[in-house]
């Protein structure tokens, strides 16, 4: 009776603890892309409720590459993102400026990925990015890199565009 209640406690810690394990996984892919623009690009974003990864090209050891991804919020985490410092709302004046950034990384993309040229303009296509007036965006550079982040109020989305060369 005795080791029957050693083996079940045993069984319910290594239960629990990989439960932790899987449950703390989950949290760090979630907050990655948070963390890097906390840590790149000083943007405090907070946790969204789904991101979607379009693509990732950043897979070498110094981070060299590229990202779009979409993340989600709820209605009082999105107005945190549509107030973040350094937005600028989208307007007739900006709109070219903002589609030039966003053309520039979607050419650039599949001009430095070309054997997975087809794939990116795939993705570009399936999760279409249309700037719209009232929406808010924000650019920031440094040196070579650059980050294009277009907050869409209609949709409570952040769509993020990441350069790192």
């Amino acid at each position: 009776m005795k080791k029957r209640k050693i083996v079940i406690i045993t069984l319910l810690l290594i239960g629990v603890l990989l439960l932790g394990g899987i449950l703390y996984n989950l949290f760090l892919v979630k907050t990655a892309n948070i963390s890097m623009l906390k840590e790149s690009w000083n943007l405090d974003i907070p946790i969204p409720n789904k991101e979607i990864e379009v693509f990732d090209t950043q897979d070498s050891i110094n981070g060299d590459g590229q990202s779009y991804f979409i993340q989600e919020f709820s209605e009082k985490n999105f107005k945190k993102v549509f107030n973040l410092k350094g937005g600028i709302v989208v307007s007739k004046d900006n709109i070219n400026e903002i589609e030039k950034y966003i053309d520039k990384f979607k050419r650039d993309s599949v001009n430095i990925n070309k054997s997975n040229k087809n794939k990116i303009e795939e993705d570009f296509k399936k999760y279409k990015l249309e700037v719209k007036k009232d929406d808010k965006y924000i650019y920031k550079r440094n040196y070579e890199n650059y980050v294009v982040l277009i907050i869409k109020k209609d949709e409570q989305k952040l769509y993020s565009l990441i350069w790192n060369q």
